[in-house]
């Protein structure tokens, strides 16, 4: 398996947009795993990371940051949110290694720009945010051959649409996705 330990975890959240129907998305993450020798994790494209809190203070910070998530999925318009996704791609960064990258989407759009205001004050640093939408397949510190096979065995997703079904805030805690969890769920409209 590909290294996910970090020196000194962090607890971090990220909310998270999970398919109203996982199971396509799944098989596509567990074919990722198996060629690159990473573990799989469930499918979801990041709506925005990076949301700190201290230790002492996570469950506060996790009824807080679920609060605040309620409310920007209830100012969301009341229609379906369907993203295509593109072919595979890669790279060297970590949470990015092999993923299929997101169509541009105002309502996708829309949304994350909400999210970044009502959250800003537990945002890690500061100045403006790029928002790169994707569905990661393999997380880890990947060799190019190894993220080149993937990108070739995992084919054309080209087109592909995901129903997003809900906004999860996730726990984070280093690299690790078993030390990762589901603090809560509000469901879309």
């Amino acid at each position: 398996m590909a290294s996910t330990s970090s020196s000194s975890p962090s607890i971090r959240y990220s909310l998270w947009l999970t398919p109203r129907n996982p199971s396509p998305y799944a098989k596509l993450i567990q074919s990722a795993s198996t060629i690159t020798q990473t573990k799989p994790f469930p499918p979801h494209i990041t709506l925005l990371g990076g949301i700190r809190c201290e230790d002492s203070q996570s469950n506060d910070t996790s009824e807080k940051v679920l609060g605040l998530v309620k409310e920007i999925v209830e100012g969301t318009e009341k229609t379906e949110l369907e993203l295509s996704l593109m072919s595979p791609t890669s790279s060297t960064t970590f949470f990015q290694a092999v993923t299929l990258p997101v169509a541009s989407h105002d309502n996708l759009t829309d949304l994350q720009t909400r999210s970044v205001s009502a959250l800003a004050g537990y945002l890690a640093g500061s100045g403006p945010r790029e928002y790169l939408p994707h569905m990661s397949l393999a997380y880890g510190d990947l060799s190019e051959e190894t993220r080149e096979r993937a990108e070739k065995e995992l084919g054309d997703g080209d087109g592909m649409i995901y129903t997003v079904g809900a906004v999860e805030v996730w726990r984070i805690v280093g690299r690790d996705t078993d030390d990762w969890s589901c603090v809560g769920k509000c469901e879309f409209p």
